[in-house]
């Protein structure tokens, strides 16, 4: 079997790893989906400042700073779809936040083609079930994409947008058809953060990996992409160490993960990632590790054991600062700043925003957004990830992740700052 035949095989079992990454194993949920519109206004521009006192004549000045005028007319109506009912689910919660937060900053520069954006914010109850009938909303409420968003059910959300004829934009990444759907367009993604922590800690001398992941059936298959990672490295992964979701004393599982190994790559959900690294700091661990997608709310919960852990970031570390950080939590307020769910969707917001303004469509329907996305072309992501282009296939056979990067990083002085200030390939 070819290296492309055992990735494109595997593809599918890691992607269903990497959806309860980003989850509580909560999938019995019945609960019922809800849906609530909040439609953004637009505020009134600063008062103009007092007149200059009388001279002889007018200083030099340089030119006023263009006004732009608040949107209006017909809004603009996206959905974004995530869990804010489900016990432990803070961060799903953060997404919607961000989504309302970054549409109604935009409707304060002037909308998406002078028009406003409302934000319909779906609650699928954990529900497999529950998914599917927030994407069948989305389309009943008027809404021309899916933008943004957490749910830990997109194999249930992407096949019915396409029988819609609707884009998934940004959402977070989690499942099969966030990496293989037509209509599907999501800003990074979880196989190159965990290849990315691979790549980090064989660079830094590391040549027996021990690979930590969920206790699930398709678990194991995490490793290929750290594997695949490692090919031309004098790294290998040594070892793997399964974590029961119900695990209550991590301490044999942080033994079994150091032994015969000098470096351990993390691909656990946040809550038992941190968990995971105070164990390891109160049994004295110092070998390098690494964990994919930590964000500066959960290293809070850790303390000093998390200094010095390596981070494969989503996007820029929000410590790094830069106009597209600042804009951001500028926004969203210092409360979600530091949440990476929270960042991804409202750079989400952008990536619609932008794709439609580049592409200037007569009307702005479902059809036409997903036809800008699929024309996008350079879309500019503020710094926070490379320009959005859906012109070159996306990293086979993940066709539609068309940005394989991730940010290495690592946590200082209690945060996550970026080790080379830009972002490297991850697959």
């Amino acid at each position: 079997m070819t290296a492309r035949r055992k990735l494109t095989s595997v593809a599918v079992a890691v992607a269903l790893v990497l959806a309860a990454c980003s989850s509580d194993d909560d999938s019995g949920s019945s609960t019922q989906s809800t849906t609530g519109a909040e439609e953004t206004s637009a505020t009134e521009p600063p008062a103009a400042t007092d007149t200059p006192a009388e001279t002889d004549a007018p200083a030099e000045t340089d030119a006023p700073a263009e006004t732009v005028a608040p949107a209006s007319g017909e809004p603009i109506k996206i959905m974004t779809i995530v869990r804010t009912e489900s016990a432990g689910q803070s961060n799903t919660q953060a997404a919607a936040d961000a989504v309302s937060a970054a549409a109604a900053a935009l409707n304060e520069r002037g909308g998406v083609m002078g028009r406003p954006i409302e934000v319909i914010v779906c609650d699928d109850g954990s529900d497999p079930n529950g998914a599917a009938d927030c994407a069948r909303q989305a389309s009943e409420q008027g809404a021309v994409a899916v933008v943004g968003g957490a749910s830990a059910n997109p194999d249930s959300i992407n096949p019915v947008l396409e029988e819609q004829g609707m884009a998934n934009i940004g959402s977070f990444a989690a499942g099969v058809t966030d990496f293989l759907g037509v209509n599907s367009f999501p800003i990074g993604g979880s196989p190159a953060w965990i290849a990315g922590c691979a790549k980090m800690l064989a660079a830094g001398g590391a040549k027996k990996i021990s690979v930590v992941y969920f206790d699930l059936p398709a678990g194991a298959f995490a490793t290929t992409f750290a594997e695949q990672a490692l090919v031309g490295t004098e790294a290998v992964v040594e070892g793997t160490v399964p974590v029961p979701l119900e695990a209550v004393d991590y301490n044999p599982l942080v033994s079994s993960a150091a032994d015969n190994a000098d470096a351990i790559l993390l691909v656990l959900q946040p809550e038992m990632a941190a968990r995971w690294l105070i164990a390891a700091g109160q049994q004295g661990v110092t070998l390098p590790q690494c964990a994919p997608g930590l964000s500066d709310d959960v290293i809070g919960t850790i303390g000093d054991a998390a200094e010095g852990v390596q981070v494969a970031s989503y996007l820029r570390p929000v410590a790094d600062g830069g106009p597209g950080i600042e804009q951001f939590v500028s926004e969203v307020g210092d409360e979600l700043a530091p949440n990476f769910y929270a960042l991804g969707s409202w750079l989400a917001v952008q990536l619609f925003a932008g794709a439609v303004e580049a592409a200037q469509p007569s009307e702005i329907t479902a059809t036409t957004v997903l036809a800008a996305m699929r024309a996008a072309d350079g879309i500019d992501l503020l710094d926070l990830a490379p320009p959005y282009s859906t012109q070159t296939p996306g990293n086979a056979p993940l066709t539609s992740l068309y940005n394989g990067t991730y940010w290495p990083a690592v946590v200082k002085d209690g945060v996550i700052v970026s080790i080379d200030g830009k972002p490297a390939a991850g697959i």
